[in-house]
């Protein structure tokens, strides 16, 4: 079909809206790298200052991870209410989902990694921690691999993780 022929217009964003929307990507582009290595300070820095460090990788792994969460399920709201309140020019609700999709899939996708990450640290903090069911689960992992490398005949070095943790 000769696109002369089409007259059909696609309007994704009005472009007063863009001109707005433009700068304060700029804006979020230039600041987000000092946003991400500012939270990672004040992460670090709480785990540094917290009495009991295991307890403090705990509960940085607790904030990262029930924060990931609620945004992920914020965000899932918002995409519905998107969806519901569209005007009544929207011919097809289903196109405007993918462009919504589209448009958050990176951030949605890095909310899932940093869950992810925020889930590693709080299982490992509490796998190092005194609780009855870390020890039985320690005294599993020794009985299955034994003590360092001892129950894999001593011919195999597992390094200093065996011994950090013991301690």
């Amino acid at each position: 079909i000769p696109t002369d022929r089409i007259d059909i217009d696609f309007e994704i964003i009005d472009s007063r809206q863009l001109a707005s929307a433009q700068t304060y990507v700029r804006l979020l582009d230039r600041i987000s790298w000092f946003s991400v290595l500012l939270a990672l300070g004040f992460l670090a820095a709480a785990v540094a200052i917290a009495p009991d460090r295991r307890k403090g990788v705990f509960r940085v792994g607790v904030g990262v991870a029930v924060s990931m969460l609620l945004t992920l399920i914020a965000l899932a709201f918002a995409r519905d209410i998107y969806l519901t309140n569209l005007p009544a020019a929207v011919q097809r609700a289903d196109a405007a989902a993918v462009i919504y999709d589209t448009l958050l899939r990176f951030f949605i996708q890095s909310l899932r990694v940093l869950l992810a990450i925020g889930v590693v640290l709080l299982v490992a903090a509490w796998l190092c921690g005194p609780s009855a069911a870390a020890r039985r689960l320690r005294g599993w992992w020794d009985t299955l691999l034994g003590r360092g490398s001892s129950g894999l005949g001593g011919s195999v070095e597992l390094g200093p993780v065996p011994r950090f943790v013991a301690h």
